[in-house]
């Protein structure tokens, strides 16, 4: 009786005088909607995690992750409660919470709070093929400087939903990939320029011709992956041109000149990815190896 009177209304000893028999049914009343609140929070958050953690695997709602994170962590919170008020010895309910607590801590330091490197290493050279050679499945002109990016998942986990975007300080002209194991691929940054090329013949005759190939473009290139798997690396060759764009005042077709060769000095990497459904982010600009 006096331990159900202080545990319902938090007093830490027993009020002089004895405790009616009304009063304890007020109190065993408060306790019981206190458990029945405690339950149902329980329940509910318990199930909108499940829901929300459902919602994680679509590509485009990768953010749901952390309102499944806060509902699984106020219905750790409330069942431990709501155990705590049941009529328990009390190592009972010591064991019982500290295995809640437990489980919050694994969640936590397993998936929360776990890190996601990427390592990326770009390296870039002049890229003094021949003209008209194939160079990993691109056709080579000698206006191209080459750039190779690597990135790697060092962890002994897969990444999902691999979604980056590479902005190299020269225009991008064409990519591939070259890493045999990988299941990415490109998709569009933007559409390439339709353009013309002005320059000077062998004979120093200046001339204004279509661009033999792609034209360049200046947003990069966006890799996405639906898995990218433990310990592999992505190898990309990219043919970039140091461009100096001109409007075309004969039509909307735009005017560049190739300036002189040189070797990429940096990349903008910016894009996302989950692990254990877990949304992680990398931005960074990465000098080149040269």
């Amino acid at each position: 009786m006096a331990a159900a009177y202080m545990l319902a209304t938090g007093a830490t000893e027993m009020p002089q005088g004895r405790v009616s028999r009304g009063q304890e049914k007020v109190l065993a009343r408060r306790k019981k909607k206190i458990k029945r609140v405690l339950r149902g929070v329980g329940l509910t958050t318990f199930v909108i995690a499940v829901a929300t953690f459902l919602t994680t695997f679509a590509p485009d709602y990768p953010e749901m992750f952390w309102c499944f994170a806060a509902c699984i962590y106020i219905a750790f919170a409330s069942i431990a409660a709501d155990i705590w008020y049941e009529e328990l010895a009390l190592w009972i309910k010591w064991g019982a919470v500290t295995i809640i607590f437990a489980m919050a801590i694994f969640f936590s330091f397993y998936i929360v709070c776990r890190s996601a490197p990427l390592d990326i290493v770009a390296t870039s050279s002049e890229g003094n093929y021949k003209d008209g050679e194939n160079v990993e499945g691109i056709t080579w002109r000698p206006a191209y400087s080459e750039l190779r990016i690597g990135i790697t998942n060092p962890t002994n986990l897969d990444y999902n939903n691999v979604d980056i975007r590479i902005v190299p300080a020269l225009w991008v002209v064409e990519q591939v990939i070259v890493s045999e194991s990988s299941s990415c691929h490109f998709e569009a940054a933007s559409p390439h320029f339709s353009a013309v090329a002005h320059g000077t013949d062998a004979n120093g005759k200046p001339f204004d011709e279509p661009f033999k190939g792609k034209g360049p473009r200046s947003s990069g290139l966006r890799i996405r992956c639906d898995k990218f798997p433990r310990n592999d690396t992505l190898a990309i060759l990219v043919a970039v041109m140091n461009v100096d764009l001109k409007n075309n005042p004969a039509s909307a077709v735009p005017i560049f000149r190739p300036q002189r060769k040189v070797k990429c000095p940096w990349v903008y990497v910016k894009g996302q990815f989950t692990l254990l459904q877990r949304p992680h982010h990398i931005e960074y600009t990465y000098a080149t190896q040269q």
